[in-house]
């Protein structure tokens, strides 16, 4: 019985070891020039999407109406009115 937990752990052991590959099996799939292309092709892919997610919340914040600009407009709504109505 207690043989049979030690080899049991010890598998779980060997199962987890596999299951987390080593640096230098990283490395060498990383000098094989078809997965390194993939994992390039993959970075420039996430490298874009990350700057058009920025330009996008810069644009969107840009029009975003805050009080402040709220209050700022309403003048110029005021005139807008009062120049149509002169004209109308």
């Amino acid at each position: 019985m207690v043989l049979d937990g030690i080899d049991c752990q010890g598998q779980i052991s060997d199962l987890k070891q596999a299951l987390n590959p080593s640096s230098a099996q990283l490395q060498s799939m990383l000098l094989d020039p078809a997965v390194n292309l993939l994992f390039m092709q993959m970075k420039h892919e996430m490298d874009t999407c990350r700057s058009q997610l920025e330009q996008s919340q810069k644009d969107l914040a840009a029009w975003k109406f805050t009080p402040d600009r709220y209050y700022c407009l309403l003048p110029l709504m005021c005139e807008f009115y009062s120049l149509f109505l002169v004209n109308f």
